[in-house]
């Protein structure tokens, strides 16, 4: 199992590679120890966030937005200096190469499960398709609650 997380202690990205039914696990930035309680694991799946104490995660692909939008804009920007010099065919051609090619990487890259709390990111687990798909509603409550801290907290 790989997880991805913005460690609390040094407020630092980190990947850490752990194996299933880890008892314990350090930060490599800050070497800040995270205790997993024994009931995280069920058959080798995951049931709730090893950095915060969320039991929500949901299931995403594992494709960059940023590089999705990157393919689009730059067969936007050919594609409009190709219609600027009214070569139709080869506009359209453009437009549909970028859209394929969007929807094929996405199509070939895999999943990984998402904390809706922490947004840690867990790759390579037994059953990740299993996952929940993501909520809207589970999303805006966490969101919510962040920001209603966030406001006492300034208080």
């Amino acid at each position: 199992m790989n997880v991805t997380f913005r460690c609390p202690h040094c407020d630092r990205t980190s990947r850490v590679d752990l194996e299933s039914e880890v008892q314990s696990f350090v930060c490599p930035l800050c070497e800040h120890a995270f205790a997993v309680p024994a009931d995280v694991f069920s058959q080798g799946e995951i049931l709730e966030c090893l950095i915060c104490p969320c039991k929500e995660l949901y299931l995403r692909k594992d494709f960059s937005q940023r590089l999705g939008v990157l393919i689009i804009a730059i067969g936007i920007f050919a594609s409009s200096v190709t219609w600027f010099y009214h070569m139709i065919y080869t506009t359209f051609g453009i437009l549909f190469a970028s859209a394929l090619l969007d929807v094929g990487v996405y199509l070939f890259v895999g999943n990984l499960l998402q904390c809706y709390r922490c947004h840690a990111e867990y790759r390579s687990l037994v059953g990740i398709d299993d996952g929940k798909p993501f909520s809207l509603e589970t999303h805006e409550r966490h969101r919510q609650q962040v920001a209603r801290l966030a406001q006492t907290g300034d208080n």
